[in-house]
């Protein structure tokens, strides 16, 4: 996913979102610059050349680290974004997980009262079912006895898309779903359009 399409997509707190993926990861690496320069001046003094190397170094690594991970993250912020138009774009066009990355996704458990993260599991969840359309009901069970016991997803969903549109009504609030009955409610309703 591009920065174009992210903002084509996204909503006005979207970009703010996307940027909180990179505060801790953006403070370490200033710390370590500080650290280390502090230390190369303690043990050779002020060397002008030596001090420029190592910090071009840790920005250096931090923006590989940034352009690698853009598009995961870029991707994540619009599965949580509170439109559920960009969640469903991001969903169908760049959300491309095998299923152990989209089980590990789904079990995990995220910050307290994290709903960015929920809506991100739950979405999760949908793409395992999407992964076990075509699989034989061993492989389900095998998949569904491993997410027996996730955490509860509560997404607090603003409005309806084409994937969570059967999960319950935006009006009335989305109850707390387990991640095994997303999966299955899932794999019926694509069984249903497929027939």
């Amino acid at each position: 996913m591009t920065f174009g399409t992210f903002l084509s997509h996204s909503d006005a707190g979207d970009p703010l979102a996307f940027l909180s993926y990179y505060i801790p990861s953006l403070a370490i690496a200033f710390l370590a610059v500080v650290l280390l320069n502090a230390t190369l001046i303690s043990l050779w003094g002020w060397n002008r050349k030596y001090m420029m190397l190592l910090t071009a170094s840790i920005v250096c690594c931090w923006g590989l680290y940034f352009f690698a991970t853009t598009s995961q993250y870029l991707t994540l912020t619009l599965l949580g974004s509170e439109s559920p138009k960009a969640a469903e774009f991001a969903y169908q066009n760049s959300f491309k997980l095998n299923l152990d990355q989209a089980v590990e996704l789904a079990i995990r458990n995220p910050r307290e009262n994290h709903v960015e993260g929920q809506i991100v599991r739950f979405y999760a969840a949908c793409r395992i079912a999407d992964l076990l359309q075509s699989s034989n009901r061993d492989v389900q069970g095998r998949i569904l006895n491993r997410v027996h016991d996730a955490p509860m997803v509560a997404p607090a969903f603003i409005g309806t898309n084409s994937i969570n549109h059967f999960f319950g009504d935006p009006n009335r609030g989305h109850p707390p779903l387990q991640v095994a009955d997303i999966i299955q409610r899932r794999l019926s309703e694509l069984e249903k359009r497929n027939r």
